[in-house]
């Protein structure tokens, strides 16, 4: 702490990470978040298909936001995108999706930049 977050742990950790860790991994162990959303969501075709379905789209989504005895936010929480897989049967050995996956899958999705800029203010 005293290194690099002079009092603030998170910080410290923050920039033993970027400094000492990050710099230091083979390549395969860097993920870059954005890379699939650059490569294969955002484009024209992804686009389209989303405008298709956007009415069953928002309908499935404010579906699945609705857990009882949760308020309901903007954006959807992980135990909420775990309620919706599974009501909806896309868990299990049908689809091939774990609940390991889920969360994995609910972790990736998850945009960093808003962490970010409330990190910096």
């Amino acid at each position: 702490i005293g290194k690099y977050g002079k009092g603030d742990v998170a910080r410290a950790v923050e920039q033993l990470c970027r400094l000492n860790i990050n710099t230091n991994l083979p390549p395969r162990a860097v993920l870059d978040r954005n890379a699939f959303r650059r490569d294969r969501l955002y484009n024209r075709e992804v686009d389209q298909l989303l405008l298709d379905h956007k009415e069953f789209l928002q309908a499935l989504y404010n579906w699945g936001k609705a857990v009882k005895g949760q308020e309901q936010p903007k954006q959807i929480n992980q135990e909420q995108w775990y309620h919706l897989l599974e009501s909806t049967r896309m868990i299990g050995p049908q689809t091939g999706v774990s609940k390991r996956d889920a969360k994995v899958l609910f972790a990736l999705s998850q945009m960093v930049v808003v962490e970010e800029i409330k990190n910096r203010e």
